[in-house]
């Protein structure tokens, strides 16, 4: 519904106005509900309602879309000492969607960097409270009213651009991709161990798949695995999760699949988020499940009495290479689909032909007195 929605919106909406705004390396447009930057091959549309980005292909009429959105902040303490945030360890709920906070959007800045040319980025601010536990209790307000203030920065670079952090340096490509940074200042210490952030992943049409890099005997060289978002496993309880294993690399990635393997979009976070202005390291892990229509990913992270920031660098794009189609593999892709139309057609062309031919039989067979 939010792909429909918002696919409307970006047809009724008129682009930069042409002649009154100076060229830029991509179009874009602003209203109430959205802001929409197209940049050559990638749309991405950042929604004012909660922090969530729905991206396609902006060319291939077969492209599915792609979101990737933040819903919560959970405190939490580590009850089972596995390293790992379950939604049972909840001990506050922090809501970012509209009917919670209040979000200060600004306007598109644009500006230019000599190493990567021009950029176009965005803001989303506000201030979060929190809930008891997971919340649920629609009739309770805030348990702790003013928790702490958060800043969502979204940007598109014209070039490539590169980022390093403890583990290395990695590449952002240009145009194809978005950064989505947020940083958390925390007003309002609590005695917790940790913050896990909650994201919601969806991938469109046949790109119903992840790949991603599960958590396997402790060690961070598990190799990547198909996972399908249809299965629901929120049945399974507020215990459930499944680890991700962290790489010693500098980015960690989700990646969103065909069920053949071919890789359309992914989600990468940096593995080494940042607190306060000394940049002292925060330690991060994630774990996910899936819930029918997508992946629920939670970065969480350990606190410490001087933690009082918390900035994580992330990155969400289309794999260009994923929307090559071949013609082969088009026919093999709709090939059920194929099959029942040609038999409809068929079906529908063979009664109407028995029918013609019967009622010419019928004619040229009856005496002349009744005809």
């Amino acid at each position: 519904m939010i792909a429909v929605a918002v696919a409307g919106l970006l047809l009724v909406m008129p682009l930069g106005a042409a002649g009154e705004e100076p060229q830029h390396f991509l179009e874009f447009s602003e209203d109430n509900y959205k802001t929409a930057f197209i940049s050559g091959n990638f749309t991405a549309v950042v929604t004012r309602d909660l922090p969530r980005v729905v991206f396609l292909h902006t060319h291939n009429l077969l492209s599915p879309y792609f979101g990737v959105g933040f819903n919560k902040i959970y405190l939490f303490n580590d009850t089972n000492h596995d390293g790992f945030f379950t939604k049972s360890e909840a001990l506050y709920t922090g809501f970012l969607d509209l009917h919670h906070v209040m979000w200060n959007i600004s306007l598109i800045q644009f500006g230019k960097e000599a190493a990567f040319g021009e950029y176009a980025s965005i803001t989303m601010s506000t201030t979060v409270s929190l809930w008891s536990g997971l919340g649920n209790v629609s009739s309770v307000g805030p348990a702790v009213q003013d928790w702490a203030n958060i800043t969502f920065h979204y940007r598109i670079t014209e070039n490539a651009s590169s980022l390093s952090n403890a583990y290395g340096s990695y590449t952002i490509p240009g145009k194809t991709d978005m950064a989505l940074n947020y940083t958390l200042d925390i007003l309002k210490h609590l005695n917790v161990e940790g913050i896990a952030f909650e994201a919601a992943l969806h991938g469109g049409g046949s790109t119903s798949m992840f790949k991603v890099r599960p958590f396997v005997d402790g060690t961070s060289g598990s190799p990547l695995t198909s996972i399908s978002s249809r299965v629901d496993e929120s049945i399974n309880g507020d215990n459930f999760t499944h680890k991700l294993a962290e790489r010693p690399m500098p980015e960690q990635s989700i990646l969103f699949s065909k069920e053949n393997g071919t890789v359309q979009a992914h989600f990468r976070y940096s593995s080494a988020p940042t607190k306060d202005s000394s940049g002292g390291l925060v330690p991060v892990n994630a774990s996910y499940y899936t819930t029918g229509s997508g992946l629920i990913l939670h970065i969480a992270y350990k606190l410490d009495p001087t933690a009082h920031t918390i900035h994580q660098e992330s990155t969400l794009g289309i794999d260009e290479s994923g929307f090559v189609l071949k013609v082969k593999d088009w026919f093999r892709d709709n090939l059920g689909t194929l099959l029942v139309t040609v038999g409809t057609i068929a079906a529908i062309v063979a009664l109407t032909l028995l029918a013609f031919m019967y009622r010419r039989y019928r004619r040229e067979t009856r005496p002349p007195e009744a005809q």
